[in-house]
């Protein structure tokens, strides 16, 4: 287990399944959430999480990674570069409808 793991033997990481394609009831988003996948990095709409902003969004790496420590500088260049991809889109669609879009990236 990496550094600082905090997972017990039956933890199930939502972010994890969402990255394998599967769909679990127990987990409000869903793999038909996701709006950007590659190799590395997933972006997927979590309005669920912040009901008053319906246009947010996660960036998330595909692996599981358990803490920033963990994660490697080239994978943490490409969420990067997927967030300020999804920040710019949402500052185009905040001007169209006038409401706050987000973006939120978990490392």
């Amino acid at each position: 287990m990496a550094r600082g793991d905090h997972r017990t033997p039956d933890y199930l990481c939502p972010f994890c399944v969402i990255a394998q394609g599967v769909d679990d009831s127990h987990i409000a988003s869903q793999f038909s959430d996701v709006f950007y996948r590659t190799d590395h990095v997933i972006g997927l709409v979590a309005s669920h999480w912040w009901p008053r902003n319906p246009g947010h969004a996660l960036v998330i790496p595909v692996q599981h990674f358990e803490n920033i420590y963990d994660l490697p500088a080239d994978l943490t260049a490409d969420i990067a570069r997927v967030a300020q991809m999804e920040s710019r889109s949402d500052r185009t669609m905040n001007a169209r409808v006038g409401r706050m879009f987000g973006t939120t990236i978990f490392m």
